[in-house]
């Protein structure tokens, strides 16, 4: 049985490792990245007369944002008035005309305001709007309509277009559908789209009809990164157009001063390499040298790592590999199979049997469901089969060398357990995060206490045993150095919880971020601090120390946060799988090296207390 479960289990390895191959082809051959800048900050830095000089130097693209009242105010193109100021105006040039205060008052070059009139009629309805002497009068005005989107300015794209710079609109989430398909209709010269405000254009009941007029229009969606501003709909959106899609990052604007050209610049190239981005949404600098300076510097490090500035293009489709993907579930039991021969081999053999069968079944309902549980089953038990194949095969001497070996070999367990899970969740809408792992705090926490559950069954055997001692702990007076050890416990534990996920609520300290600039600056592809820094380490630590009295098995226990942070890792799957592989080798390399100096400061102290612990 054994060797028939070894078998699925192998398969599995090998056709997970075959379907994060594919999707390694569909990431290499995607090497195009667009660059878009920002007309209208191009525009409010004066900086407008540097197009030519950016398009040479890479940038082809141009993305600029419906007009409205405010910010034609702002472009001084109009002036706008509320009937309230213009009364308090007309008492200072003694004028008795009485002004509505209900009403706004525009002001401007005529043509303009013919124009805005027809726009405004379809936006707020005939009988509002009308022609009075130099004003364009609008009743029952409300502030919020200052914001409302009304047009395109045509003038500045026919220049754009006469520059031969790719058109990608920011459309504001605050127009209708109707508007958006007579937009994409009236101006067919949008390939690519990028909404602006915290949602997409018909969120949430019209997503369907979205989707219908950019399918109709061929136009692709433009989907920015969640953790810079996260839109509702996007995915939704992204999924009703068969993932015709690309990721786009940025930053705000008043980020590029705090960073400087460098640090922007490294920001930029990482979102492309790290994490799959291949639109860079581009903002110009305060002075037009850093601009200038900003683009080549960036398109000179993508040119060097193999990436073409070309019109970005999504992903090309993947195959499902439904039934390769099965058999990864299926060796998912196998392992977990396995593991329960050191117990019952009848109980294996029904595990197997028994979880094929379910497994099977849903599969046919919900397959991606299925794969995600799947895809968060290993990141759970993984940490839990390397620590009990760990504690099971500590024996013999405490050599370095054995250490080394054993702590290896735990590693390649869990790197298995990395394969599973990228093998799984292969497909495009993880590739675009449309679709993300779910399921990380329990990834964090589940395996530490099912890894403790196992500890205490290793140490004491029985049942009996253990509430012997519980109750001699319980009853027994508490000290200082108790409270000080679980308050620690309880402390880190709450930090190591509450500092997992992309968003955590304890934020990144000003020296860790000085760190990670640091290995990153030296590594390129920086590894984990949870990884390197203290899991390996004290991994290793706990490996050496327990070949030699096992009363040190509980930190293998702390050691498997770097496994963990291993398959965390392994979870982001927008980040290329050679990547996550990368980061992880570095990680175990670094905490290798740390681990062998933690081994000798214990050293050296046991020696200095005339004790030695080897």
């Amino acid at each position: 049985m054994k060797r028939f479960l070894s078998l699925i289990v192998i398969v599995g390895l090998l056709f997970a490792i075959f379907l994060i191959t594919k999707r390694h082809q569909v990431e290499s051959t995607n090497r195009d990245v667009e660059l878009v800048m920002d007309y209208s900050l191009l525009a409010e830095k004066e900086q407008v007369d540097l197009l030519i000089k950016l398009k040479e130097l890479g940038v082809n693209s141009v993305a600029f944002e419906q007009e409205s009242l405010r910010t034609l105010d702002t472009k001084n193109r109009i002036t706008y008035y509320s009937g309230r100021e213009l009364n308090f105006l007309s008492k200072f040039i003694s004028q008795d005309k009485d002004f509505d205060i209900d009403n706004l008052y525009i002001t401007g070059d005529n043509k303009l305001l013919l124009r805005l009139k027809d726009l405004l009629v379809m936006k707020l309805g005939e009988g509002r709007v009308e022609q009075s002497g130099d004003f364009l009068v609008i009743s029952d005005w409300e502030d919020k309509y200052l914001d409302t989107p009304l047009y395109f300015d045509t003038e500045v794209m026919a220049k754009l277009k006469g520059l031969r710079f790719n058109l990608v609109p920011r459309v504001a989430a605050n127009n209708s559908v109707k508007d958006f398909r007579e937009m994409i209709n009236r101006l067919p010269d949008f390939e690519k789209v990028i909404f602006s405000g915290d949602n997409v254009v018909g969120y949430p009941e019209e997503i369907k009809e979205t989707a219908k007029a950019l399918k109709e229009n061929g136009m692709t969606l433009g989907v920015i990164e969640p953790f810079i501003a996260y839109q509702l709909g996007a995915n939704q959106l992204a999924r009703r157009i068969n993932l015709n899609a690309v990721r786009v990052h940025s930053l705000q604007q008043e980020e590029l001063a705090k960073l400087g050209v460098e640090k922007t610049t490294d920001r930029y190239f990482k979102a492309v390499y790290e994490r799959n981005v291949r639109v860079l949404y581009l903002k110009p600098f305060d002075e037009r040298e850093d601009t200038i300076k900003f683009i080549k510097v960036l398109a000179e490090k993508l040119h060097k790592f193999g990436y073409h500035l070309e019109t970005a293009k999504p992903f090309r489709h993947m195959n499902n590999n439904e039934g390769l993907k099965l058999i990864v579930a299926v060796s998912i039991i196998a392992i977990i199979s396995l593991v329960l021969t050191l117990w019952s081999p009848k109980l294996a053999y029904l595990c197997f049997g028994l979880g094929t069968l379910v497994l099977v079944t849903l599969y046919s309902f919900n397959s991606q469901l299925i794969l995600e549980l799947m895809a968060l089953k290993s990141a759970i038990i993984f940490p839990l089969i390397t620590f009990i194949y760990l504690v099971n095969s500590i024996k013999g001497n405490n050599t370095l060398i054995n250490t080394y070996n054993l702590f290896i070999q735990g590693i390649t367990i869990t790197l298995c357990g990395g394969v599973l899970i990228e093998g799984l969740l292969a497909d495009r809408e993880y590739l675009l995060q449309v679709s993300q792992f779910r399921g990380i705090k329990l990834a964090f926490l589940l395996p530490l206490i099912l890894s403790t559950v196992y500890y205490l069954y290793f140490e004491y055997g029985s049942l009996g045993d253990l509430k012997k001692d519980i109750n001699k702990l319980l009853t027994r007076k508490i000290s200082i150095q108790d409270v000080i050890i679980i308050s620690t416990l309880i402390i880190g534990g709450i930090i190591y919880l509450i500092r997992t996920g992309n968003n955590p609520i304890i934020p990144v300290t000003g020296l860790e971020l000085q760190l990670r600039a640091l290995l990153e600056d030296i590594l390129v592809i920086r590894p984990r601090f949870k990884s390197f820094l203290l899991g390996h380490p004290l991994l290793i630590l706990g490996i050496y120390l327990s070949f030699k009295e096992q009363q040190y098995l509980w930190l293998l226990l702390l050691g498997l946060i770097g496994q963990i942070t291993i398959l965390n890792t392994f979870s982001h799957l927008h980040t290329p799988f050679i990547i996550s592989l990368i980061r992880v080798l570095i990680g175990v390399g670094l905490g290798g090296v740390i681990g062998g100096g933690l081994i000798g400061i214990v050293k050296l102290i046991s020696r200095y207390r005339g004790k030695s612990l080897f």
